[in-house]
């Protein structure tokens, strides 16, 4: 939480100096009372999220690649998609923005992610 706030306050490099705490239990899921996992991988996320605030970019990439190689810890929560989109922000990639279009192929156009998205995605071309 510490780190988020820190990313909200336009201070990144903090928030990389608290997530350097967590970083041994990257892979650690915490079961909540709801069927499935929720919460797992949210330091990697965030540590991706702050390497970009910084525009270090392949860093920020080799976070989010943790998150979509172990589909199997974050199951069904929304930083399995949204890392996608993250990765192909980090790294220019039309090839990962389409992976995130197939995702959302049925998604309702106006959601600002994807409105987001469509926007990076034209900037390549």
């Amino acid at each position: 939480m510490r780190a988020l706030l820190a990313l909200k306050h336009n201070e990144a490099a903090r928030a990389l100096e608290l997530l350097a705490v967590p970083a041994p239990y990257d892979f650690g899921s915490p079961r909540c009372d709801h069927h499935g996992f929720y919460g797992a991988l949210y330091p990697v996320w965030v540590r991706g999220e702050a390497y970009l605030a910084l525009n270090r970019r392949s860093e920020a990439a080799a976070e989010f690649k943790k998150i979509l190689d172990h589909p199997g810890v974050i199951v069904n929560d929304i930083t399995g998609a949204l890392a996608r989109l993250r990765m192909a922000q980090a790294t220019g990639s039309r090839a990962e923005y389409e992976g995130f279009f197939d995702l959302w192929k049925h998604a309702d156009p106006t959601i600002p992610v994807l409105v987001e998205a469509r926007r990076g995605a034209n900037l390549l071309e």
